[in-house]
């Protein structure tokens, strides 16, 4: 019974592997017992734990797993600094309508919100060369604390497919904000 099971998740496997870019398990009916998880005190900021006991929760798996960052390197320099658009990734072989559910941003400073000055983040997709299209946006309209996350919210097109090229800009309204230093990361949902 194992082994149908374990055939039967090789498909869903070699999507998820397709979508994330790496292999995330070894299904083979001899593999040894896996490594146990790092504890929570030496696990890196963000980390999700990867669970998958059963071969449907793969799409669990994929659903946690980012499949596009960026690492913004320094704070901006005043708060008119914008970022022009900079490619974060490209969404490689896979399924058509790949859904971002959610984009997040991990600053390492707080930001304090202002109605009228503020920054806009944005992520976008590019198929094969086309204008941008905004998948997730946000205005930094609200306080930010160091070291949490922040969520992007994903926009109705949301959807990339394999080809796509996936950018991020910074733009400023009004007087503009300083946006930290901090880590980008994009999340897939289940569709």
């Amino acid at each position: 019974m194992k082994t149908k099971i374990l055939r039967a998740a090789l498909p869903l496997l070699a999507l998820a592997t397709m979508i994330v870019g790496v292999p995330l398990l070894a299904c083979q009916q001899s593999a040894p017992a896996p490594a146990p998880a790092p504890s929570a005190e030496i696990a890196p900021v963000g980390a999700k734990k990867l669970n998958v006991n059963y071969a449907w929760e793969i799409g669990n798996v994929v659903a946690e797993t980012g499949f596009a960052g960026w690492s913004k390197a320094a704070a901006d320099v005043s708060a008119t600094t914008t970022t022009g658009e900079t490619s974060i990734g490209l969404i490689g072989p896979g399924p058509v309508g790949i859904g971002v559910s959610l984009c997040e941003f991990h600053p390492s400073a707080a930001m304090t919100a202002d109605a009228a000055n503020y920054a806009t983040i944005t992520i976008n997709k590019r198929t094969q060369g086309d204008a941008a299209v905004a998948i997730a946006q946000l205005n930094t309209t609200s306080n930010w604390a160091a070291f949490n996350n922040i969520a992007i919210p994903a926009t109705t097109s949301n959807f990339v497919a394999a080809g796509d090229s996936l950018t991020v800009t910074i733009g400023k309204t009004g007087a503009g904000a300083i946006v930290p230093q901090g880590e980008l990361a994009c999340f897939t949902n289940i569709n």
